[in-house]
């Protein structure tokens, strides 16, 4: 699954990773959207 990660100020990207597995009592959601203000990045 592709999966944005972030390493650091001004340092992030689309990476490919493995597919969460839930353990009991524990949930995966699937996000369809979301946003990043440019101040999240300082």
């Amino acid at each position: 699954m592709r999966a944005t990660v972030f390493r650091g100020v001004g340092d992030f990207g689309i990476e490919e990773v493995p597919r969460p597995r839930a353990g009991v009592g524990d949930a995966v959601i699937r996000v369809t959207l979301t946003t990043i203000c440019g101040t999240d990045l300082h």
